[in-house]
């Protein structure tokens, strides 16, 4: 193999606009549909911004109750220091649960709203290859406490929906939970 002494440089060279791979793959799009993504991203965007400003402020509080409970300890209270340590306690699982949902954020996984779900164990549905792979990405990840099935019980059963695969990452109370699309399938 015979090298050669000559440098390979970076172009400089400007391609239209119009010729940009984001910007030919998106131009025979209506519309309404790109609208839709930009709202979705949007919508993103903020609730990431708006979780890691809560976390933040929960660091905050940590910190201020740290100083209380050893302020308490120094005067010789118990009832007090025991009341911190619980504010603390809480305070650090409400921590875990907003880190926990910047990285479901972070890793592309949409918040969507509380329904009634079962457990993969419990549900009837069958998931197909795809909304397994994504099952298995979501476990790797390392984010949800654990996956539950959104079930239609409310129709009949000739006119059941589509189910939904759901991450859930519990807060500190156990009714405290947020879910997350992972998939869905006919």
């Amino acid at each position: 193999m015979v090298q050669s002494n000559q440098e390979v440089k970076p172009t400089t060279e400007v391609i239209p606009i119009e010729k940009q791979p984001i910007v030919t793959l998106l131009k025979d799009y209506p519309p309404p549909i790109l609208g839709a993504v930009l709202n979705l991203v949007q919508f993103h965007s903020h609730l990431l911004e708006d979780t890691k400003a809560e976390l933040e402020e929960e660091r905050a509080n940590l910190q201020d109750i740290e100083e209380c409970q050893q302020a308490s300890i120094e005067v010789g209270i118990p009832s007090l220091t025991t009341r911190y340590k619980r504010m603390k306690t809480k305070i650090e699982k409400n921590i875990d649960r907003l880190e926990r949902k910047v990285k479901a954020l972070e890793a592309g996984f949409l918040q969507i709203p509380r329904f009634d779900w079962a457990t993969l164990e419990w549900s009837s549905e069958r998931l197909n290859y795809s909304t397994l792979k994504r099952l298995k990405e979501a476990k790797e990840a390392g984010i949800f406490d654990e996956f539950g099935v959104v079930q239609d019980k409310y129709t009949r059963a000739h006119r059941k929906r589509d189910p939904i695969l759901v991450g859930i990452i519990r807060g500190a109370r156990y009714n405290h939970e947020e879910h997350f699309f992972i998939g869905t399938w006919k």
